[in-house]
């Protein structure tokens, strides 16, 4: 598995709102790097993409993932110079075109290429008959071939805009060579060819539920098979066309259904934490496919998420499970309150240090069910061991080795592992 520090984005600072500065506080994200320099508040990213429309091969228009998040938790950002961008002005950028800006108060729209990617002119060229780049921004793309982080990593990313990095490298056990032959982004585990055969030179990529493309660098998403709508607090919900077969795979039991999941279980009481389960809001795949009557263990609408109980309050049983307790998810080991008198939801908690995801990520979960998945994990400076891992976009701070201050998190998550609301 090789991973560093991901996620995050920076350029032009916005005004620090008066609350963020507090006395006696100081601004101290590590923003040496490419001349960038800290400050409060959040920030407005360069470059400034335009995600209107999808690409030519279907993948939706998603937000690059370093650029959805505007400070750090403690309301900070690194100013990054031109060319530079990231809460740490740690991802290079080129724009392949800009629309030119009508203000000065409005920045440039445009076309880039992250990492060192060069950019593909669409055909017929710039200026050419068949094609205009103001109107047609999703027709560019980029060549990942020269993409690297810090002069390494040399052409481990992946996306049309080279944003996606490795996070697992595949390599042919039987070439006799130290090269990398394949690699999977977002998470996703290198597995052999469908013949199972070792040594395979093409290896392919186990991906995430969410992601999917040969690296896992596509977005699931998008109008696919189905009509995006969305409900009143804002999710996304989605409206089948019943008249196309249903072809979602249910490797963990279940079986293929069209329409959202009325009800999951565990329909788990978290009024006390105030955060949802984060695999549990969504009621099918984005076109409107999920695995019906999953098996007893099993949650999610793909099935994909082991649940065990801690504890059960009676009451109606959803499917296969109860419908209110205490539960822990993927392996994580129910953590019984000291005494029978706590026997309540606050009393319990979840030992995750074992903790998986169908075999994979042992240990690499976090929260008081089990329930975040590892987003970024952490190693020493000479990539010889890892010391952590971070969740929910949570970016790893270099050099850092105490374990409560590893993560650097996003607005609206805190802990050690950016697992807390």
């Amino acid at each position: 598995l090789f991973l560093l520090v991901c996620i995050a984005a920076s350029t032009i600072a916005a005004p620090a709102p008066a609350s963020a500065a507090r006395a006696g506080q100081a601004c101290d994200l590590p923003c040496e790097k490419n001349g960038s320099v800290c400050r409060y508040g959040d920030a407005k990213w360069q470059p400034n993409l335009d995600l209107s429309s999808s690409s030519s091969d279907g993948e939706p228009a998603a937000a690059v993932s370093f650029l959805e998040h505007t400070a750090t938790a403690e309301h900070m950002h690194c100013q990054c110079p031109p060319g530079y961008t990231g809460l740490l002005c740690d991802h290079a950028y080129e724009y392949c075109f800009e629309r030119p800006s009508t203000s000065e108060e409005s920045p440039p729209v445009g076309f880039a290429c992250f990492h060192g990617g060069r950019c593909v002119e669409p055909p017929g060229g710039v200026g050419g008959e068949e094609f205009d780049p103001y109107e047609n921004p999703s027709a560019w793309s980029c060549d990942c071939g020269t993409a690297e982080w810090d002069g390494k990593e040399k052409g481990l990313f992946a996306g049309r805009r080279c944003e996606h990095r490795a996070t697992d490298v595949c390599t042919d056990e039987d070439d006799g060579t130290d090269g990398w032959t394949w690699f999977c982004a977002n998470m996703g585990k290198c597995k052999g060819d469908e013949s199972g055969g070792k040594g395979s030179r093409r290896q392919i990529c186990d991906c995430p539920p969410g992601w999917t493309g040969p690296h896992c660098e596509i977005r699931v998403g998008g109008q696919q098979g189905g009509d995006i709508d969305s409900d009143s607090n804002g999710a996304p919900s989605f409206v089948s066309h019943d008249d196309e077969p249903c072809t979602l795979d249910c490797p963990h039991g279940g079986k293929c259904a069209r329409g959202p999941a009325e009800d999951y279980g565990p329909a788990l009481d978290t009024s006390s934490v105030g955060e949802p389960i984060p695999f549990l809001i969504a009621s099918s795949d984005p076109s409107g496919m999920r695995c019906a009557d999953c098996p007893p263990g099993r949650t999610g609408y793909d099935c994909s998420h082991e649940v065990e109980y801690c504890w059960e309050i009676p009451g109606v049983a959803v499917g296969s499970l109860p419908r209110d307790g205490y539960a822990c998810f993927h392996g994580g080991t129910c953590v019984d309150p000291p005494a029978e008198d706590d026997r309540d939801l606050d009393g319990y908690s979840c030992d995750c240090s074992g903790s998986h995801y169908n075999g994979n990520d042992d240990g690499l979960f976090a929260g008081r069910h089990c329930e975040h998945r590892a987003t970024a994990l952490c190693f020493a400076e000479d990539f010889s061991t890892r010391v952590g891992f971070c969740v929910n976009g949570g970016t790893c701070a270099h050099g850092e080795t105490d374990p409560e201050k590893l993560c650097r998190c996003p607005e609206g998550w805190t802990g050690p592992h950016c697992e807390f609301t």
